[in-house]
């Protein structure tokens, strides 16, 4: 028996439903995908809802569809759809009525069957980091039960390139391949090509070729790649051949599947040039400046001091060794950070303090033949520390600099490259997206190379040091411990960092109800769509997060079709603002007794006139403010008369 949902809720669905023929379609209704599983160019998601029986089909309209990200990293994913002016919308969720989906009150409204089926598509717009999107889909019926529920997933290609994204400085690099099928694949049948710009060669480490197949790459007993599984990783070489006028070079990794070289997927990767051996030198000649210079100045405090009293001298004994076994703070000021990051950004541009002549040097020359003595099996020995910016209130900032010193030998920058950055993430809230990355690159810090992150050699004694930021995701506090692989000691590195919280003077006491007045501003003429709300903050000072828990709520009565009237916001992707939070639509917080504004719109469709009550949800006092708003035409005929 068809149940009506004018009386009842609909039966739950126990789940989710592939394509059923209609003639053995029993449930009230049912949703279902054409295809579950899409791959690479594949982005459209053909949805269709079915509903049997005239009472369902009258009520079906009010249902609601759900669409949302799930588990893994969205980036900046979105999901476009056309409304009932088939416009297009481009959001990043969707929680809507059937009704404002194109056609679908129009199908519904000229039905006369006993079984009605509404099609509606949805496009995938996934970000170019993606590789993998799950995109969780709901039904709900008007009391907001979940009728059913089903998952689509889209992933960047058969095989996955992972784990290199940029190449920086040193001349070998590294991926994984994974399988994203749920089939075998055949290791001799999958080639791989390595192309590039002018200016460079890039070979693959065991080949000594651009091209080769996977069955050459992996290791002798390995035939196949099996479904969800990942190669071990594959070296490439990146060889100069002529001087390259720019700074970067891309290098293309193309994958073709035998027979018939069927296109697997193509993998950009940035190369950026190391710097030249004289840049080289030149940093070690301004180390030994500053040495130098150091040394000189010690001599002059010591030759100084010899005059100083007695009780001068233990008080200035006192400081230094207040100084010296005083351990490295985590937390460092703000001029100790810059100071880092000062002589960092000085030590990327390579300044040069070196002359031609002096090349040839003793100096040199000892340096050189310093280099070359280092025994095969030398570990290095590295010391790793950590300068972490604050905020104005002293909270950890996301930005921190890597400190890398050197008690050893010199070390090349080949040789850093068996020096491996590692950490673990620990803390409180949902750790999931948690990461480091160096700014504006997507490189993977976690099992990076040294010397790649460097982008030099380290002479002995040195220091040298490179910023890393924080993606927290939705975790609220961390401790990330940072570590070496592959050197003689290992010792660990922390990096806290945590929300900030308002402090309350008593841990139980709960945060007070915001005290806003909502009203209109001055509107002369009720023809006009567009009209300004101002807010008032009579209480605390209430933040962007604050602001989320406040949502905005209208009702509509008038003259006509009133079925798609509703408020938008201007210049914003929103397509209504019904139920969004005050956060969504406002800038920034309200401080206490200031009074702020936002312009709404009201797309009237084809109403005549209309009575929007607007009012506040999450606040002390709620209070409904009325707009008014008439057809020019009814305006007209009213002087008229």
């Amino acid at each position: 028996m068809v149940v009506s949902c004018k009386n009842k809720k609909a039966p739950k669905l126990s789940h989710p439903s592939a394509s059923v023929p209609e003639n053995e379609q029993t449930e009230p209704f049912n949703m279902s995908v054409k295809k579950s599983q899409l791959i690479d160019k594949q982005k459209t998601i053909n949805l269709t809802i079915k509903a049997v029986g005239q009472d369902n089909i009258s009520c079906i309209q009010d249902f609601k569809l759900q669409v949302k990200f799930l588990e893994e990293q969205a980036f900046e994913s979105h999901i476009s759809y056309e409304n009932t002016t088939n416009q297009k919308e481009t959001v990043t969720y969707i929680n809507k009525a059937l009704k404002e989906f194109k056609d679908v009150s129009t199908k519904i409204t000229a039905s006369t069957k006993k079984q009605l089926t509404i099609p509606i598509k949805l496009k995938l717009n996934p970000a170019d980091q993606a590789t993998k999107l799950t995109l969780g889909i709901e039904l709900l019926d008007q009391q907001h039960t979940v009728l059913q529920k089903m998952e689509v997933v889209w992933m960047k290609g058969k095989l996955l390139v992972r784990n290199i994204d940029e190449l920086v400085g040193g001349k070998i690099g590294s991926f994984i391949l994974k399988n994203a099928t749920d089939h075998t694949f055949d290791a001799n049948k999958i080639e791989l090509n390595l192309s590039s710009s002018p200016g460079i060669i890039c070979q693959f480490v065991k080949t000594n070729t651009h091209t080769a197949t996977l069955r050459q790459l992996l290791k002798d007993d390995v035939h196949s790649l099996k479904s969800d599984t990942e190669t071990e990783p594959i070296e490439f070489k990146v060889i100069p051949v002529s001087k390259s006028k720019n700074s970067k070079n891309e290098i293309k990794l193309i994958l073709t599947q035998e027979p018939g070289k069927i296109a697997l997927v193509t993998h950009k990767i940035t190369y950026k040039h190391p710097p030249t051996p004289s840049e080289t030198e030149s940093r070690q000649e301004k180390s030994d400046v500053q040495k130098n210079t150091s040394e000189s100045r010690q001599q002059e405090n010591t030759s100084s001091h010899k005059t100083t009293t007695e009780p001068q001298k233990q008080e200035s004994t006192q400081k230094v060794n207040q100084e010296t076994q005083e351990p490295a703070n985590t937390n460092t000021s703000n001029q100790e950070y810059e100071s880092a990051k000062k002589e960092e950004e000085k030590q990327s541009k390579h300044p040069s303090f070196k002359k031609a002549s002096d090349k040839n040097s003793p100096k040199q020359q000892a340096r050189s033949k310093k280099k070359s003595d280092i025994p095969p099996n030398y570990i290095p020995d590295l010391h790793l520390d950590i300068k972490q910016k604050l905020k104005k209130h002293g909270e950890p900032s996301k930005k921190f600099l890597v400190l890398v010193q050197n008690k050893g030998q010199e070390l090349s920058q080949e040789t850093l490259c068996n020096v491996t950055l590692k950490y673990n993430v620990k803390g409180e809230g949902d750790l999931t997206n948690v990461r480091l990355k160096k700014r504006r690159s997507q490189t993977v810090i976690n099992g990076a190379k040294l010397g790649d992150l460097l982008n030099s050699g380290l002479a002995a004694g040195n220091q040298e040091s490179f910023e890393l930021l924080i993606e927290s995701g939705n975790a609220e506090n961390l401790v990330i411990e940072l570590f070496l692989e592959g050197v003689k000691n290992t010792h660990t590195a922390l990096v806290t960092w945590k929300q900030v919280e308002k402090i309350k003077q008593n841990k139980n006491e709960t945060s007070p109800i915001p005290d806003l007045e909502l009203s209109l501003d001055k509107r002369d003429n009720e023809t006009i769509k567009m009209f300004n709300l101002l807010l008032k903050n009579k209480g605390e000072k209430l933040s962007k997060e604050d602001l989320n828990n406040i949502k905005i709520k209208y009702t509509i009565e008038g003259i006509g079709d009133l079925a798609d009237v509703k408020l938008t916001r201007r210049k914003s992707n929103l397509s209504d603002i019904q139920g969004q939070s005050l956060g969504n639509l406002l800038n920034k917080g309200i401080e206490p007794g200031h009074d702020t504004k936002f312009q709404l719109i009201i797309n009237s469709v084809n109403a005549d006139s209309l009575i929007i009550q607007i009012s506040l949800e999450g606040v002390k006092c709620i209070n409904t403010v009325p707009v008014n708003w008439k057809k020019k035409e009814e305006r007209k005929n009213k002087k008229i008369k």
